[in-house]
């Protein structure tokens, strides 16, 4: 019994020795830079940016439109990674739409580089107050509920490829007269696939 387990122990010995020696160890794949989906790598590149919005203005069942619109660009990048964050003062809604029949875009929002050295320009682009005839296909409908600043902010991840563009609605249902804060963040990069 010995002999047997001496022979296998020089055995797996013996097939490591030479998988090290002939260059057939497994290693860890290098990454292209376009690849990495660490956002902190992607910061150090200078290719996470953040859009944000807030309107303290809000009554009744007023609602804010926001379009993120992967089309309008010459796209270098195939697709993005959004993390989306929403809050509000009171109740509201947070329902996300895919490729929505968009009449108007609204007013543009300039997203930041979080990597203050570089100046690299995102493709995606963002708009407030887009008007849509169709708001397109539901993708997620959410609740946030009174904050008082204690519980914190609904947050969603997706990867949207480009050539879509989609639709996030914030609608307060509170209702009144008093007017309330909503909010919107997004962090997010382009990688490739």
């Amino acid at each position: 019994m010995f002999k047997k387990l001496f022979v296998c122990i020089i055995s797996i010995v013996g097939l490591a020795t030479a998988n090290i020696i002939g260059g057939a160890v497994p290693r860890k794949p290098a990454r292209e830079s376009g690849e990495v989906s660490d956002p902190q790598a992607k910061n150090n590149l200078g290719q996470l940016y953040q859009m944000s919005y807030v309107d303290s203005t809000i009554t009744g069942t007023g609602y804010i439109n926001f379009l993120i619109d992967l089309t309008s660009a010459t796209y270098t990048r195939d697709r993005t990674h959004l993390k989306i964050k929403t809050s509000g003062l009171r109740d509201a809604m947070v329902t996300l739409y895919e490729n929505p029949t968009v009449t108007s875009s609204g007013t543009i929002i300039t997203p930041v580089c979080k990597n203050r050295e570089l100046a690299d320009t995102p493709q995606t682009q963002f708009f407030r107050e887009a008007v849509v005839s169709s708001s397109g296909t539901i993708l997620s409908t959410l609740i946030i509920s009174d904050r008082h600043s204690i519980e914190p902010e609904i947050e969603q991840q997706w990867i949207v490829p480009d050539g879509n563009s989609y639709l996030m609605t914030l609608l307060n249902t509170i209702g009144g007269t008093a007017e309330y804060d909503l909010g919107l963040a997004i962090e997010f990069f382009e990688t490739e696939d």
